[in-house]
Formats: structure tokens, C-alpha cells, sequence
């Protein structure tokens, strides 16, 4: 079942303005309801640390396995480059 939104201001390139948007102003323009907190989870921490050497698939030759270094970490990805 779709949702129709009509009459919605929209920012600069057509993304709210920052400033002045809040979602229980958008959620009663759109006649919409929030989506509820149940289905969203969090990922435990990954544990990865630059410098970190892991096994990794190769992209072009898929059957292979590579060792490869962990160069750059964030909250759920790791940026990994061949070693």
C-alpha cells in the first residue's frame, strides 16, 4: 500500500531543509506513521583494527583466497586493500 505525499515543501535539491524540518512535522503532513523502533537493529562493534591482515576474496578471480590488510576502519565497514 502505497503513500501519497502532497503539498510537501521540499529544500534545495529537493531535500528538506535541515534547519526547520523535524519528522513529527513530516509524519502529520503526510499523514504517514513512523516506522517502529522494533524493526531496526544494531550490529555489535566488528572489531576490525587498521593494520589487521585477514583472508579476503579476490574480485576478479573469485576462486581465489587473498591475504589482505585492513586500511581504514568505521562504525560497521572496514576498507580493506590487498597486501
Amino acid at each position: 500500500m502505497g503513500v501519497a505525499i502532497t503539498n510537501l515543501t521540499l529544500g534545495h535539491n529537493d531535500y528538506p531543509d535541515p534547519d526547520t524540518f523535524t519528522w513529527e512535522e513530516y509524519l502529520a503532513e503526510t499523514g504517514t506513521t513512523a516506522v517502529p523502533a522494533r524493526a531496526f537493529h544494531t550490529r555489535p562493534p566488528h572489531g576490525f583494527k587498521v593494520n589487521m591482515k585477514l583472508e579476503a576474496v579476490d574480485r576478479r578471480s573469485p576462486s581465489l583466497i587473498r591475504v589482505a590488510s585492513v586500511v581504514d576502519v568505521e562504525e560497521c565497514r572496514i576498507k580493506v586493500k590487498r597486501s
